[in-house]
């Protein structure tokens, strides 16, 4: 009997320790999603702000081209060039913030599958607390949620990886145009336009997904704050009935 007692201390204490880790766990991924909401606010109005600023200096280049100002179209070009340049810099470090993404989502989802087991495991023993099973189903959806973001963010990292390469082949073939004044008015300076048009569509798509992330980064955000509540009222309901 003496036994009995002691698994069952000893199971209880097993219990409300991986409660209390549970939560610095859910908190730290609460700060970590509020981090990246300012993060993502930040981004969205500087490429806001910087897409409207290359669209500008693609208008001007349109006019030079057509007023046939060869110098003024070749000063723009390589401010153009500047643009691209410091754009790829920052795909580049989104490729980064992804990646890091990523791994948190991976981090979130094996603290869920923690939970469930818990909760799975406190059903099966029947020495938990009243409200096993339906703890047991919150913790199941938030492993459907947490599988979901990380598809989200595997598939996010993989698209601006590909906007990446695209921009960074858009630079390279800009650089050998050969822009002189022989083929200033013929194709070339057509191609070159062309290109630097579908280079600031990869910007505009680079904006679109900053927004689908903040706006996934808020549902997420709601979804820690009732994460917490949740873990909060558990405590307190096994403490009432342990």
């Amino acid at each position: 009997m003496n036994r009995f007692f002691i698994l069952l201390a000893f199971f209880q204490v097993y219990i409300s320790t991986s409660m209390n880790a549970q939560v610095v766990v859910n908190t730290k991924e609460a700060v970590d999603n509020h981090k990246g909401i300012k993060v993502s606010r930040a981004q969205l109005q500087r490429d806001i702000s910087e897409l409207n600023d290359f669209n500008l200096r693609i208008k001007k280049l349109k006019g030079s081209i057509a007023a046939s100002n060869l110098v003024l179209a070749k000063g723009i070009k390589n401010n153009l060039i500047d643009d691209m340049r410091r754009e790829i810099e920052q795909s580049e470090h989104k490729i980064f913030q992804d990646k890091k993404e990523l791994t948190q989502s991976r981090s979130e989802l094996n603290s869920s599958r923690r939970e469930v087991n818990r909760s799975a495991r406190d059903i099966t023993n029947g020495d938990g607390y009243i409200g096993e099973g339906r703890d047991y189903r919150d913790d199941k959806r938030d492993k459907r949620n947490d599988k979901r973001d990380k598809r989200g963010d595997r598939s996010d990292l993989e698209i601006q990886k590909a906007r990446t390469a695209r921009q960074k082949s858009i630079l390279e073939e800009i650089e050998n145009i050969d822009f002189n004044a022989v083929n200033f008015l013929k194709e070339k300076s057509k191609r070159l336009v062309r290109l630097i048009e579908e280079f600031s569509q990869t910007m505009e798509a680079d904006i679109a997904a900053t927004k689908k992330e903040l706006a996934e980064d808020k549902v997420e955000s709601v979804e820690d704050g009732r994460e917490r509540r949740e873990d909060r009222r558990e405590r307190r309901e096994y403490k009432r009935n342990s």
